[in-house]
């Protein structure tokens, strides 16, 4: 039995209000309160990835997880196919809307921070990049 390959990339979602310069040095969480859930997510980004690269975009969409999404820090740890990673990664980069629980939409950028081969070094990657998304006291 052959085992499926993945890879796992972390994703970081800013929108306007939190790419927006702060001068108070604070961070701006307005937009964290109203930010859907993973399962949402998830169905965001699989129909993202179909509308992107239509049918050829049906498997890494199917097989996508996501496995963190935390609101505050606007971080996502996504586990692909290995030789679909290219595709998401391309698809993630033309992802532009995200559906909001208020029945709205908002523009959204979606950076890809990083792209592991284990679990072990993504949920280090997403520990560091939380640690210092903390310390530093902005996003």
């Amino acid at each position: 039995m052959v085992r499926l390959k993945t890879r796992w990339m972390l994703v970081r979602v800013d929108t306007r209000e939190t790419m927006a310069p702060t001068f108070d040095g604070d961070r701006d969480d307005r937009v964290a309160d109203d930010l859907p859930s993973r399962k949402d997510i998830t169905t965001c980004i699989r129909q993202a990835i179909s509308s992107t690269l239509g049918v050829a975009g049906e498997r890494p969409a199917s097989e996508l997880q996501v496995r963190f999404w935390d609101p505050n820090s606007r971080l996502l740890l996504l586990r692909v196919p290995r030789d679909e990673c290219g595709r998401v990664r391309a698809s993630l980069t033309l992802w532009g809307h995200l559906p909001l629980s208020s029945s709205s939409s908002c523009r959204i950028v979606a950076s890809v921070l990083s792209v592991n081969g284990s679990a072990r070094t993504a949920k280090r990657s997403a520990l560091h990049t939380i640690q210092k998304y903390y310390s530093t006291g902005s996003g």
